[in-house]
Formats: structure tokens, sequence, C-alpha cells
């Protein structure tokens, strides 16, 4: 007996795939490639191609796509991903910032109003921070008042938008 499992082999399988941009996943192989390769001719690939360019991504958000990708389709966990695709946890974090406040921006785009975006915008972090923290952090309450104080500024014109 004493040979190499199904599981250590399958283990030793994803391994090897992973270290070369590939990804095993129901027992097919997939390789994660940044860009679509102009060798395979296909219309869905010139389309993205055109629609990244159009975006004005850099290298470093193309990557940050990717690892935002094989993460929620489940290929790969944070850790994996980030060292894969040789993206550090701070230029990650830079990344995921920016998408939250594009985000944002694009809710409230028909706004008129600086001041009322300002204060919108602290009512969603404070939701988000409340959501997220407000039962592990005790001191949670001086954050929130922090938020709700200075939307109250906002409002009254105390802050200079």
């Amino acid at each position: 007996m004493g040979g190499i499992t199904f599981y250590e082999r399958n283990y030793e399988r994803k391994q090897l795939a992973r270290s070369h941009g590939f990804a095993i996943r129901n027992n097919s192989l997939t390789l994660y490639r940044m860009f679509s390769p102009k060798s395979i001719p296909t219309e869905s690939g010139y389309i993205a191609d055109e629609l990244i360019k159009a975006q004005q991504l850099t290298d470093l958000d193309r990557k940050c796509l990717v690892v935002k990708q094989t993460i929620q389709d489940g290929d790969f966990t944070l850790e994996e991903a980030l060292k894969l695709y040789e993206v550090s946890k701070s230029e990650y974090e830079s990344f995921f910032a920016k998408n939250i406040i594009a985000e944002l921006h694009a809710t409230f785009a028909s706004m008129q109003s600086a001041k009322f975006q300002a204060v919108f915008t602290i009512e969603v972090i404070a939701s988000i921070y409340e959501k997220l923290f407000g039962s592990l952090d005790k001191n949670s309450s001086f954050v929130l008042q922090h938020f709700e104080s200075l939307s109250k500024e906002i409002e009254e014109d105390k802050v200079l938008l």
C-alpha cells in the first residue's frame, strides 16, 4: 500500500495547475489569462479587450480584476490569488476601495448637491462599519458618533466641500 492517495494526487494536480496559471474545477482545466489571446480570434475576446482598453485600466487593475473574479468563482482563496497574480495585499485593498468609491459615485451621480452626496456617503460608510464591526468593536459607538457629527457639520456648512 503506502502509495499516493487519490486526494493527495488531486491536491498535487491542483497545486501544479495553479502554479502555472491554471485552475482545476469540476475536473476541467481552465487557463486564467489576464489578456485574451489574439492568436485565437473570437468576437467576445476582441470586444472585452476593447472595453478594457476604453476603461484605461492599468496592468495592476487588470490583475486585481482577475484576482476578484477567481475568488468569486471559488477557484482560489484571496491569499492564493494574490500570490498567483503577484498582487500585494495593500494593492488589492486600494483597488477594492477604488471600486467601492466608484460604486458610490455611480449611485449618486444624479444628485445635484455636493453636500447631500457627502452626507449620503458618510451614512453609507457608517452603516457598513456598524454592520461589519458593531458587535465586535466595543468603541464602535464613538466611531458612529463621529460619523454623525461630521454629517451634521457638513449639513451646517461648518466643513468646506
